[in-house]
């Protein structure tokens, strides 16, 4: 992959995640101001996670049967941008649940093949350090938002603000004709050509399953912490400036543990990744005043590092020619995660209370630790072939 190429895969990746990041931290409150009560946001925003995680396994299946990843990558804008900005026009939450949910789809499908693209032109050498630099693109998107979303909200409405983040899907359909072609896929019917039907390792389940347990605890985090500062009065604004700066932390952050993973096992960035999720649960648990809040968000900077790594792990799993079934599963696997705490975090809250529910969930990367543990002799194990 040259410069241009690679550039113009960071713009599309940056894209899809400046849409994302930027209305995740306003969507509870988004939800709550159409009438939505707290397990109602929760199944809003798992159901719309659950459409993300729909269109990863789809773009597993089109990219494996069709090639042409580059032309699925720009529809995923076309379909993205006229939905993006009828969010800002809705008056239930049934019209915010669909609209969401199309988007969220779109952008599904648009971040694995964007993966997918990472791994099969990077360098196998250079593995974790190209994939930590494409998952800067969280924390630069999620600079550029928080500087500009919450002050957006505030002062001209909802409305401004999607109709604004619809016209950033142009990026993404002009940098996609920029990408490499990987060309289409031929079907054979020939014995000689057909590839084989591949299983999962089982370092590869315990990855995934690992991914998901973190990925669950990360929701709770990010629909209770905006909830949390909301009912402490931290305006919108204040909001989404502690996401910039947690974002501007990861610029750092992230292509540092991709040239750590790189150099040292994987699995040892990931472990660190994981306790920083836990410790941010913790902080959020016990914060009753903005510094607690900005602890929180020291500690999710770390915890955010594993998708630098995590992508890259994926791909040494892989076999030849599995790349897009293995990254698809995984990355539907992360979105399920979200799901799951999703529905979990709205109950929790509801009934438990919230800071029982930061206590439990800050359980559930400890335990992904535990899981983790078991990847010392699977670690970049490719997967075994199945006739």
């Amino acid at each position: 992959m040259n410069r241009k190429q690679f550039m113009a895969l960071f713009l599309c990746s940056l894209t899809t995640w400046l849409v994302g990041v930027s209305i995740m931290p306003i969507l509870p409150l988004y939800a709550a101001k159409l009438g939505a009560s707290s397990a109602t946001t929760g199944y809003y925003l798992a159901f719309s996670f659950a459409m993300l995680a729909a269109g990863t396994m789809l773009a597993g299946r089109l990219s494996n049967r069709l090639g042409r990843r580059r032309e699925l990558i720009v529809l995923a804008g076309v379909v993205a941008l006229p939905a993006t900005w009828l969010m800002g026009r809705v008056t239930t939450i049934w019209q915010l649940t669909l609209l969401t949910s199309v988007v969220w789809f779109a952008a599904g499908v648009a971040l694995t093949l964007q993966n997918v693209l990472m791994g099969l032109f990077a360098d196998k050498a250079r593995r974790g350090r190209m994939f930590g630099l494409l998952a800067s693109t969280t924390s630069l998107a999620g600079l550029i938002g928080g500087l500009v979303v919450g002050r957006v909200a505030d002062h001209w409405g909802y409305t401004r603000l999607f109709a604004l983040l619809a016209l950033v899907w142009i990026v993404q359909v002009s940098a996609g004709l920029l990408l490499p072609d990987t060309g289409t896929a031929v079907p054979s019917k020939s014995p000689a050509t057909l590839i084989p039907r591949r299983k999962f390792s089982k370092p590869f389940w315990l990855l995934l399953g690992a991914n998901m347990l973190v990925t669950t605890s990360a929701s709770v985090g990010m629909m209770g912490g905006s909830l949390r500062m909301n009912d402490q009065g931290i305006s919108l604004t204040l909001i989404t400036l502690l996401a910039a700066v947690q974002a501007g932390l990861g610029l750092m952050a992230n292509p540092i543990a991709g040239r750590l993973s790189d150099k040292l096992n994987r699995k040892t960035v990931l472990t660190i990744a994981y306790s920083g999720r836990a410790l941010g649960l913790v902080a959020l648990m016990l914060a009753t005043s903005p510094a607690g809040f900005w602890l929180m968000a020291i500690c999710f900077t770390i915890a955010f590092t594993k998708d630098a790594v995590s992508p890259a792990l994926v791909t040494d799993m892989a076999g030849d020619g599995q790349l897009d079934s293995h990254m698809a599963a995984f990355t539907a696997g992360n979105w399920s995660g979200h799901v799951i705490g999703f529905v979990l975090a709205g109950m929790a809250m509801q009934f438990l209370g919230a800071s029982t529910t930061f206590l439990l969930a800050a359980l559930l990367p400890l335990s992904a630790i535990l899981v983790v543990a078991h990847l010392a002799e699977g670690v970049g194990e490719t997967a075994v072939v199945s006739a």
